[in-house]
């Protein structure tokens, strides 16, 4: 994904840019977090007391990830915490933990998904909140994403009828310039029958392995480009540990350093996140135009290798390096 080029010329972001990472919510005290300066003050939009499992039942604004797990005999994920390592919430050269894709950028954290799952309304109501516009009984953000990251997903085509909620709050968040990149999910499916992956307006992610193929549980079909996700069935650097993506978790018996590897299309798309904020840091023009970052990273990727997928999977692959010495788009901002 050349990151590492990226950041050889001097690009490691900049804390004006804001990505909203709406999932489980934020483990704000971890070790490679805490002090960070990449975390800011987020929301809790989690409606339905028994899925939220904190002491605080409704909505608000602590949005501290208590666990998500659906019974006594799953453990917790750490979903929301991983994937904002990834992006940039996590310290860097700080002898702990991992770093992040940005070295300096704003992780707005919200809430949405609890214990067995979410309600899509209140996905909804975080995107529009994420994106800066009102939504009822909630305060107002006054750190606008520039980004929002999305590493969930349901069952069934985008559509009015199923959907209508979430379809309104993505067109609002993208008509106020906000770009929503959406993991395109773990079925090893046609991202057409997913939710967000299939609405209009967003940036679907597939994940790819470390060789740069399709990963095998990776949906697939119409989606703008390929990230690392990991494989952790696979061993291509022959380093004796699982392809997987490393970042952040809650430290642990089991993780005692506090990170993990996972893999899935909710790794990938925070690569992806990760790297239009870095393009935004580098390209100012690109601020409040997702039209623009469309373009960008869609003409951006490297090409795949042969024999990359054996069904569509998009034009290419994630590269950060591209990204951000390419000149942006002259698309028209959203009016």
């Amino acid at each position: 994904m050349n990151a590492i080029d990226a950041w050889a010329n001097s690009l490691t972001g900049d804390k004006s840019v804001v990505v909203a990472v709406i999932d489980t919510g934020i483990l704000p005290e971890h070790p490679d977090i805490k002090g960070s300066g990449n975390l800011l003050s987020g929301y809790d939009f989690i409606s339905q007391p028994e899925i939220e499992g904190d002491t605080h039942p409704g909505r608000d604004a602590d949005p501290t990830d208590p666990g998500d797990h659906c019974s006594n005999l799953q453990s917790d994920s750490w979903h929301g915490t991983h994937v904002a390592g990834t992006i940039g919430a996590a310290a860097t050269n700080n002898k702990l933990g991992i770093a992040g894709i940005n070295w300096a950028v704003s992780v707005l954290p919200v809430r949405v998904l609890g214990r067995c799952g979410g309600a899509i309304e209140d996905v909804a109501a975080a995107i529009r909140w994420s994106a800066g516009l009102e939504v009822k009984d909630a305060p107002a953000n006054l750190h606008k994403a520039d980004v929002i990251n999305l590493s969930l997903g349901i069952g069934g085509a985008c559509v009015v009828e199923d959907y209508g909620v979430l379809i309104d709050a993505i067109a609002a968040a993208r008509q106020a310039g906000t770009t929503i990149v959406v993991a395109a999910g773990n079925e090893a499916v046609d991202i057409k029958d997913v939710t967000p992956a299939s609405c209009q307006d967003v940036t679907s992610v597939a994940a790819s392995d470390r060789r740069g193929h399709l990963a095998p549980y990776s949906n697939f079909g119409i989606v703008t480009v390929m990230a690392p996700g990991g494989d952790l069935q696979r061993d291509d650097d022959a380093d004796g540990i699982p392809d997987g993506i490393w970042s952040l978790v809650a430290p642990s018996s089991t993780h005692p350093l506090g990170v993990a590897a996972f893999e899935g299309t909710s790794m990938a798309a925070p690569h992806v996140s990760a790297a239009i904020a870095l393009a935004i840091a580098k390209n100012a023009g690109l601020r409040n135009n997702p039209q623009a970052i469309a373009v960008l990273v869609a003409s951006s990727v490297a090409p795949l290798p042969r024999n990359a997928c054996s069904t569509p999977c998009g034009p290419g692959l994630l590269d950060v390096a591209a990204m951000i010495t390419r000149q942006p788009t002259t698309a028209p901002a959203p009016q």
